[in-house]
């Protein structure tokens, strides 16, 4: 690789570190362990969330490996919609489509 091409990379990597430590960014929170599933639609009432989109693709779906996130979501009376059609490398009309 060319030795200009590669300082650029190198700065232009360096500048983004640096930025990155300016921008918001939150720390996720991570939920493991038995039946912790139930815990998620108290979590969204907690963050003033109104409704979630669960977004999945169809195998999964169809396998019910879902079903007790959607089971916690009803026992909750939490609203929420399922987006069951993502392909590997969704298009912008996939995109759209979930949107």
């Amino acid at each position: 690789m060319n030795i200009f091409k590669r300082f650029g990379i190198r700065c232009y990597q360096a500048v983004t570190y640096v930025l990155c430590a300016f921008l918001n960014f939150r720390e996720p929170i991570v939920i493991s362990g038995e039946n912790k599933l139930k815990e998620i639609p108290y979590l969204l009432i907690k963050n003033n969330k109104k409704k979630v989109l669960v977004v999945t693709d169809e195998g999964i779906y169809k396998l019910g490996l879902i079903n007790p996130l959607i089971t916690a979501l009803e026992e909750a009376k939490f609203p929420y919609e399922i987006y069951h059609s993502v392909v590997a490398n969704p298009t912008i009309d996939n995109c759209n489509e979930g949107y």
